[in-house]
């Protein structure tokens, strides 16, 4: 898996796999971190307010994504879906 940066509003950076948005939901794979510190991270609306998603030379922006409704803890990430409040 092809590990990316998503950087947070708060201008805190995470390591990611995949992040896209479909049916109005945002799912993102986080390496690097635990599942209860993707809950104090992605629980509190002024880190995830506005997230980039840096790819290769190209920048995908969410604005929005202030709930968190799932998370769940994968082989070697945590998924976790935001949703738009």
């Amino acid at each position: 898996m092809q590990k990316y940066r998503l950087t947070l509003n708060d201008g805190g950076d995470l390591v990611v796999g995949t992040c896209g948005a479909a049916s109005g939901h945002l799912w993102i794979d986080v390496y690097d971190v635990s599942l209860a510190d993707c809950v104090m991270i992605f629980d509190n609306p002024d880190n995830t307010r506005h997230m980039e998603f840096h790819y290769g030379e190209m920048t995908d922006v969410f604005e929005g994504y202030t709930a968190l409704t799932y998370l769940s803890r994968e082989e070697d990430y945590v998924k976790v879906c935001m949703k738009k409040e």
